[in-house]
């Protein structure tokens, strides 16, 4: 499935919790005006089914995969420099509930 700009169900801001379904595309707004991001997703109670695993892209910065393990950890997807654009993150978890709270 693809995930972008045109797939993405939300756009969720920096310390805002997300609610939605363990197979949602989802894109992550990063703040531009920061030097360095510490790109993060940290599971919600709320959240079905551990883990969730996912796929994330942008167009200024390496793909890569995770997944959610359980509720309040952590999950780091980039750190370092600011890339300067959005990322795009596919859960693929199946339909079951999903809550995680995105800092950057």
């Amino acid at each position: 499935m693809l995930c972008d700009a045109a797939h993405s169900l939300a756009t969720i801001a920096t310390s805002t919790t997300y609610t939605g379904k363990a197979n949602d595309c989802v894109r992550l707004a990063v703040n531009p005006s920061w030097a360095t991001v510490a790109i993060q997703l940290q599971g919600q109670p709320g959240t079905a089914v551990y883990p969730v695993p996912f796929s994330f892209s942008s167009t200024c910065a390496a793909a890569g995969t995770g997944s959610l393990p359980a509720n309040y950890t952590s999950v780091t997807l980039k750190s370092g420099t600011n890339p300067g654009c959005d990322y795009f993150v596919q859960f693929t978890g199946g339909t079951t509930a999903l809550k995680f709270t995105y800092y950057d």
